[in-house]
């Protein structure tokens, strides 16, 4: 009786401590070993869907992460060996505020509704200063050692790529998530891109569902490879001693968006893109390109519908331009599709049908054009231009990718601050105050882990996002769970 009476309470007194406890969001996603924790209570192992409350630690284990998201639309994404608290959350109107506690690691966060109410309200707070952001998508660093050796890494040659052989192109912009593997290394890892990671001859890129990953090469070719396709860089040679240059693409399957670089302008017959039914070549070109089955599979003699081909159905070659021209090559000659025009190729063995209402998925792409992006070629390819140094000493370094961020630190008499806009970056160390860095170091710019503003979980569910093993693949049934420690 005494000892059943004993469990009552202790179940009435876990009742109440749970009741007070206020939900602030949920887990959005999460791989390896991480847990949240609130003071003087037993760690909770974390999972999809894992509410998450005020007063809440958070924390994650080596090559493991957390993308939480809040109830203001806000999400962050916890780095592997970080510590993150939730400090105070409130929606409440006219007190909207959210302060969080980065005390060692590192997050990626995308504001929400709190931090269009005014410039301080969503704060992450760390022993080295605050980041204080409106309307912003951003990343906080707390660094040590760590942050020089993922710098030293960089500049290592990619494993099976020759030490003299340049970067071929960059990843200027992905959503969600994209891969690449290089086919002339032997059982090559599997790379997860992310915004500046190198692309090099050889390499076959694939994204998945809902996904995007927008490409500058050395040349100023750019090109936006969409959802559910595969290209391959088969040949790219540029400003290289004793060799011609020229460019050479395969679209095995999916959607390809193009605007050419120097090669082309320089020697057209230098610049392709093979694909199942055709070789396209150009005339100094801006255009799209949509491989599908017959086109993938590079079956010959289709023979389609008429009505099906001209509503966008078919299962070959369909070619929009939207700026000067190009040739589309296969068995039965040579074609030219000129600005504002398309057309389908069923098959090798057959030559293009004018489509004059370009197909909907050209019109209402949701991948955005490649001419949409000015990156600095010199920062990206130029290696004096590029923060590539192992001098990164420790403290804390903020990067903005969107919006503004304020990183402000206490120091007598005042609080010194500076404001931080899209694409700069700051810096506050143990014995110096906060200032605005040069240029952005190379472990903010690729870092590996996801910016949750890009970032589908249920896409990268599908695509089996795990940064556990070297390749990706399915790891559904690979056994990786969420655990406290």
């Amino acid at each position: 009786m005494k000892r059943a009476f004993i469990f009552a309470c202790m179940m009435f007194w876990s009742v109440v401590v749970q009741a007070a406890l206020v939900e602030v969001g949920k887990v959005d996603f999460s791989r390896g070993s991480c847990a949240a924790q609130q003071e003087g209570d037993a760690a909770r192992m974390l999972g999809a869907g894992a509410s998450i409350y005020e007063g809440d630690n958070i924390q994650t284990a080596e090559r493991s992460f957390v993308v939480l998201a809040f109830n203001d639309g806000s999400k962050v994404t916890v780095r592997p060996n970080s510590s993150f608290s939730v400090k105070t959350f409130s929606m409440q109107p006219g007190q909207e505020s959210a302060k969080m506690q980065l005390h060692i690691g590192g997050v990626h966060a995308q504001t929400g509704t709190i931090a269009s109410t005014r410039a301080d309200a969503f704060n992450i707070q760390t022993p080295l200063g605050d980041a204080k952001a409106q309307n912003a998508s951003y990343s906080v660093r707390l660094c040590e050692a760590d942050c020089q050796s993922e710098t030293q890494n960089d500049n290592v040659a990619q494993p099976g790529v020759v030490d003299d052989s340049p970067v071929a192109a960059r990843v200027v912009d992905v959503k969600n998530l994209v891969v690449a593997v290089n086919q002339s290394v032997p059982d090559d890892a599997t790379r997860n891109l992310s915004v500046g990671s190198p692309i090099y001859t050889s390499d076959k890129l694939t994204s998945y569902e809902d996904s995007y990953a927008a490409l500058v090469f050395r040349d100023g070719t750019k090109f936006t490879l969409q959802g559910n396709s595969e290209l391959v860089v088969s040949q790219f040679d540029y400003q290289k001693a004793g060799t011609e240059d020229k460019a050479v693409y395969d679209l095995v399957t999916g959607g390809l968006r193009v605007l050419t670089g120097a090669i082309g302008k320089k020697n057209k017959e230098n610049f392709n893109i093979k694909t199942g039914v055709a070789t396209i070549g150009i005339r100094g070109t801006g255009f799209d390109l949509n491989c599908r089955e017959a086109c993938a599979s590079a079956q010959a003699g289709v023979s389609e519908p008429r009505e099906l081909v001209l509503g966008g159905n078919g299962s070959g070659l369909y070619s929009y331009v939207w700026d000067s021209a190009i040739t589309q090559t296969n068995d039965t000659g040579t074609f030219t599709l000129v600005q504002g025009n398309s057309n389908y190729i069923a098959s090798r063995s057959t030559p293009p049908v004018p489509v004059p209402q370009p197909p909907i998925f050209f019109m209402q792409n949701p991948s955005p054009r490649p001419d949409n992006y000015h990156p600095d070629m010199q920062q990206m390819f130029t290696p004096t231009q590029v923060d590539r140094t192992l001098d990164v000493p420790p403290g804390l370094y903020v990067h903005v990718d969107q919006g503004l961020v304020s990183m402000e630190k206490a120091a007598e008499p005042d609080i010194v601050r500076v404001t931080l806009q899209a694409g700069q970056a700051g810096y506050s160390g143990t014995t110096t105050t906060v200032v605005t860095l040069d240029s952005s170091k190379s472990f903010q710019l690729q870092d590996p882990f996801p910016r949750p503003a890009r970032f589908d979980p249920v896409v990268a569910e599908q695509g089996g996002y795990s940064l556990l093993k070297q390749n990706v693949s399915s790891y559904r049934d690979s056994g990786y769970s969420c655990v406290a420690q």
